[in-house]
């Protein structure tokens, strides 16, 4: 390994990123932010294009960005044998102190792994296992992959940063002695509690594609077709896009609750924020969940929430505290616990009001910059 620079740098291998909008993007976003603008860290980013031939390089607001050209994509995954050369090659020209890759996009983050050499790896894993209710074979690739290649990969990590308790314990309980806990966080600047709220307004925010059905819209909306018999106003904002769409807006003609259903699209940045502002209430009935950044969203906007017992929804939700959580997921208990916030103000302000609280201090992304800073600094050191 070549002679170190003084000033900490570090490599970041992520299948995607901006402007490409997604979970993993934002958590790779914040934390290499803060790393650049509190501690001046050097940060390097390698992520993939759509770009078939041709590796772009760039530097946006500091950071510097390689983005490598794949062969071809399998399901969501982008597939390309020479990244391994390509990474080897980075690695010798930036010289960093240590690599971290994001998964469980498979292939990119595995390649890193062997490509860094000597260099201290760290693996950011950002998904508990997956429902596997079918074998189907996108199902049948993510076995072989979370059972065969997943471990050699966390074998060679030096620490495994789990996005979750959840995931912690479902995917790395084998490597539980070198994994820690670093949640997603919110900005608390942006998401802020808006000045009046309208009453009986709900949000649902999620992906409509058809392959993520667990969000659960359709309970969701069957849920407001119960609701809809005795509460005389009432209005479901659903933000979110997808090839799922028209389906959705199917059920709620045979609802007849198509009045009552606003669909916005995709909104981000302040157009988000104000549909958070304006509810009365988010419901995020999703059946498989291993860390729900909305949840964190509306906390920060001090917004009632009713969700599910699911997965990492128990690490963020404090039952009966600071939201509702239900479980059976069913259209009726969902129906039961949306009328109880609507019918009990003042304890649904009350768990709002612990909510933004939680946001507020534990949940920050400058909480999760420090603590990422530190888990990288005891390994360099």
């Amino acid at each position: 390994m070549g002679k170190r620079t003084q000033k900490t740098t570090i490599l970041i291998v992520t299948p995607y990123f901006l402007p490409n909008i997604g979970g993993v993007q934002m958590y790779v976003y914040h934390i290499t932010k803060g790393l650049y603008e509190k501690y001046k860290w050097r940060i390097v980013i390698v992520t993939t294009n759509s770009e078939r031939k041709k590796q772009r390089v760039e530097v946006k607001n500091g950071i510097k960005i390689y983005s490598l050209p794949y062969l071809f994509k399998f399901s969501n995954t982008p597939v390309n044998p020479f990244w391994f050369f390509s990474l080897k090659q980075i690695i010798a020209s930036e010289n960093p102190h240590i690599i971290c890759a994001h998964a469980p996009v498979p292939f990119f983050a595995d390649i890193a792994a062997f490509a860094c050499g000597k260099r201290k790896f760290i693996l950011t894993y950002h998904t508990g296992r997956m429902n596997r209710s079918d074998s189907s074979t996108k199902n049948i690739i993510a076995h072989v992959y979370e059972n065969y290649f997943l471990p050699i990969m966390a074998k060679k990590s030096s620490l495994i940063i789990a996005v979750s308790t959840y995931v912690k314990e479902t995917v790395f309980n084998k490597f539980a002695e070198k994994t820690i806990v670093i949640t997603p966080g919110v900005d608390t600047n942006m998401f802020v509690p808006g000045s009046k709220r309208e009453e009986g307004r709900i949000i649902f925010v999620g992906s409509l594609n058809k392959a993520e059905t667990y969000k659960n819209l359709s309970t969701l909306l069957n849920a407001i077709y119960m609701i809809k018999q005795r509460k005389k106003y009432m209005k479901l904002i659903v933000v979110g896009q997808g090839d799922n769409i028209n389906t959705y807006k199917k059920l709620c003609k045979q609802l007849h609750i198509e009045d009552t259903v606003t669909f916005t699209g995709g909104l981000y940045g302040n157009d988000l924020i104000r549909e958070y502002q304006r509810a009365s209430l988010l419901v995020h009935p999703t059946l498989f969940e291993s860390f729900a950044l909305v949840l964190l969203e509306a906390m920060a906007c001090k917004l009632p929430i009713v969700t599910t017992r699911v997965g990492g929804i128990p690490e963020v939700i404090d039952e009966g505290k600071s939201g509702l959580m239900v479980s059976p997921v069913t259209s009726r208990n969902l129906a039961k616990a949306i009328l109880y916030m609507f019918d009990n103000p003042t304890h649904s302000s009350a768990m709002a009001n612990r909510g933004y609280k939680m946001a507020q201090t534990l949940f920050t992304w400058n909480v999760q910059v420090n603590r990422t800073k530190d888990a990288i600094e005891r390994l360099i050191q």
